[in-house]
């Protein structure tokens, strides 16, 4: 700009034609057209720069404001896992509750049964006449010591001759038992039953009793001698009136031919 201002004032000052006024003047243009352009550049890189640092400001605004709603987001996130463990957790108090009140529940509607079903449990065994001919009879004796009666009874017994003693019988002498329906058994009532007795010809008995009952009349004096021991034994079968199958188990013994003492087996006296 300043080589043409100075080109310029070297013509006017030393003379100029029409020619160099025309130059002169196509000088001037270009000058002020560079100068307008210089000016223009110059203005156009300040508002750049602005718009630059607006844009630089906008960005960071931007970023902040991601920053805040990624913030809200994961609190948002912090308050609906709150919700559901407090969801969850009154789930959990719930079921625990529900669980115990049906346990109480389920308690206590046992125990109204177990107070009202029928118990019948082995009450006494009284001795007969002992004799080689009568052989041992032994009369024994249940109870049913609950509120309701003991239904479809069955009734079995079975015998041992043994020159040991023995604490029960063994599992193949149980399976050899037969039962036997007999009537039921009221609440406080009671059920007896001979063992060992010879019952009349014609009578019910069972080929099994007969055989036992022969069976201890040979081993007689051997039993009177007490060198061997007369073990009786057998399980009682009835239901509750809730319709639950209970047994009662009886083991009993000859403790004592003379004295015609009766022992109680160290097992097989169970019930349900």
């Amino acid at each position: 700009m300043r080589k043409y201002a100075h080109r310029l004032w070297s013509w006017v000052k030393h003379g100029t034609t029409s020619t160099d006024w025309l130059i002169v003047i196509l000088t001037a243009v270009i000058a002020g057209t560079s100068y307008l352009q210089w000016h223009e550049i110059r203005a156009g890189s300040t508002d750049t720069h602005a718009l630059s640092v607006a844009a630089d400001t906008q960005a960071r605004r931007m970023a902040d404001m991601s920053t805040a709603a990624d913030k809200i987001r994961q609190a948002a996130d912090g308050m609906v896992t709150q919700e559901q463990r407090i969801a969850e957790n009154s789930q959990k108090a719930m079921d625990a509750s529900n669980k115990q009140s049906r346990v109480a529940l389920d308690a206590t509607i046992a125990a109204s049964r177990l107070d009202q079903r029928a118990w019948v449990g082995f009450l006494d065994a009284t001795p007969g006449e002992f004799s080689e001919t009568a052989g041992v009879p032994i009369n024994v004796t249940f109870v049913n010591s609950g509120r309701t009666p003991a239904r479809n009874v069955q009734f079995s017994s079975g015998y041992i001759v043994s020159d040991i003693a023995i604490s029960e019988p063994s599992p193949q002498s149980i399976n050899l038992l037969v039962f036997r329906p007999t009537q039921s058994i009221p609440p406080q009532g009671k059920y007896s039953d001979w063992l060992g007795l010879m019952i009349p010809a014609g009578s019910t008995s069972l080929p099994t009793q007969l055989k036992g009952f022969r069976d201890v009349l040979a081993r007689f004096q051997f039993i009177k001698a007490k060198t061997h021991v007369l073990y009786y034994y057998g399980i009682l079968k009835y239901d509750d009136v809730f319709r639950n199958h209970r047994t009662t188990e009886y083991c009993i013994f000859l403790a004592d031919p003379d004295a015609k003492r009766i022992g109680i087996c160290d097992s097989f006296n169970d019930l349900n």
